[in-house]
């Protein structure tokens, strides 16, 4: 029982901590920013995932394999080196047509995979099963999360509004799912949760560091000087993805949440 409420009691600080940076980084730097009001609205999700969804947790196994650190690790790297030239990239990509950015976009998305098949991790290796139950589960978790955009932004809450056509809206869909959901959830969830599991971690420690490790990832996206306290929100969000994945036991509820989330 004193293990139980320990294990909650680290949680709760953990999210609090970044829920604290993130309302405070938003409120200084972005006054009118929405995400200071989501902030709060993903600390509810949390506690929420721990009283409400406990009894749902799945009985299958996450599989274990200490090789996807480094297969986690390399990509990682490969990542870091992208987010560093992310501006020349840009310039260059502008001037490509479409389906030569395609191209190179299907390919950049199929390097994890390959890594993790030169270390004999296939994708097979993790659950991709679930049930409609999970799939409810995730779209509620999205839901909570967004009332208040929606509440305070009314239509304009909603990102296809600033498509300039459906099809538009429905390729960035497919393009976001295939290129950015799906591989983030495979490298973060998949790859680095399994290898830190092989070291015999807590549940907590491991999402904390994964997610810990996500948001850092997303650096390039907010102020040189608010670098962590700018991240906060990402990382707040790869703690949620993680604990789905530990719940659920499969990566498809965490796919379908991150897509919510990015395109909706």
């Amino acid at each position: 029982m004193v293990k139980k409420y320990s294990k909650f009691l680290c949680e709760l600080i953990f999210i609090m901590i970044f829920c604290i940076l993130g309302y405070i980084y938003y409120s200084e730097i972005y006054p009118n920013y929405i995400y200071k009001r989501m902030i709060l609205s993903i600390f509810l999700v949390i506690l929420l995932m721990n009283f409400i969804y406990k009894f749902k947790e799945e009985k299958d196994d996450i599989f274990i394999n200490k090789k996807a650190l480094l297969v986690f690790a390399i990509i990682y790297s490969i990542n870091i080196l992208m987010n560093l030239n992310i501006n020349i990239l840009k310039k260059v990509m502008m001037h490509w047509s479409l389906g030569k950015v395609l191209i190179i976009q299907l390919i950049m998305g199929m390097i994890p995979i390959f890594i993790g098949y030169s270390f004999k991790i296939k994708l097979s290796n993790f659950k991709w099963k679930t049930s409609v139950k999970w799939l409810l589960i995730s779209t509620s978790i999205f839901i909570i999360y967004f009332i208040p955009k929606i509440i305070l932004l009314g239509s304009e809450a909603f990102q296809y509004r600033n498509y300039y056509s459906k099809p538009d809206y429905i390729i960035n869909i497919i393009n976001a799912l295939i290129f950015n959901v799906f591989i983030e959830e495979l490298v973060y969830r998949g790859y680095l949760i399994s290898g830190l599991k092989a070291l015999k971690l807590n549940e907590f420690i491991i999402n904390a560091i994964q997610a810990i490790i996500f948001g850092l990832i997303h650096i390039y996206q907010v102020p040189n000087t608010h670098i962590f306290m700018g991240v906060s929100w990402h990382i707040l969000m790869g703690y949620i993805l993680g604990k789905l994945y530990f719940k659920s036991k499969s990566l498809t509820p965490g796919i379908l949440l991150h897509l919510l989330i990015n395109m909706v």
